[in-house]
């Protein structure tokens, strides 16, 4: 509840990990979490996790959503960047998924964490670790998380005109 007393002018705050989308229900209905807490504190979305969630799965989700935000800027909604993500991860085969990590492994200045992701890649392309018969159509990849907030502002702040009249 000490997130909900900060205040904040964030127009996104994600916690990818897991469960962190869950709350609790009082005697009066009411849900509190970390979603409660964090739009109270004044952000204007949340992103938070419903289910223990696949370390490589939320990666490439992550990923994508970022690299989607960073390339529209502030002229998609947060909602949209987030829908292109989920169809992103969800149309994902073997290669594409093997792509998209040696994309991201590429961006990586931290040799341990490079070294975490040629070992991911390796197991990938040897058909172990999650990849191998992998449907990343079933939910487990591209729904374990919940955008609540005002979904249709952009990175700028700014609500599309037909939101806030």
């Amino acid at each position: 509840m000490e997130l909900a007393q900060l205040q904040s002018r964030a127009i996104l705050v994600i916690f990818a990990a897991c469960v962190s989308g869950l709350g609790r229900a009082t005697q009066g209905n009411d849900i509190l979490g970390f979603t409660h807490a964090i739009l109270q504190s004044g952000a204007l979305n949340y992103l938070g996790s419903l289910w223990n969630v696949s370390d490589v799965g939320t990666m490439l989700l992550m990923y994508v959503f970022h690299t989607q935000l960073a390339a529209v800027g502030s002229t998609t909604s947060i909602a949209e960047c987030w829908r292109y993500a989920q169809a992103t991860i969800y149309s994902l085969d073997e290669t594409g998924a093997i792509a998209l990590l040696i994309e991201i492994r590429a961006k990586v200045d931290e040799p341990s964490e490079r070294k975490w992701l040629d070992m991911v890649i390796a197991d990938f392309s040897d058909g172990g670790l999650e990849i191998e018969g992998v449907d990343f159509q079933h939910p487990y990849f591209w729904a374990p998380f919940m955008l609540v907030g005002h979904g249709a502002v952009t990175l700028s702040g700014s609500l599309p005109t037909s939101v806030m009249s």
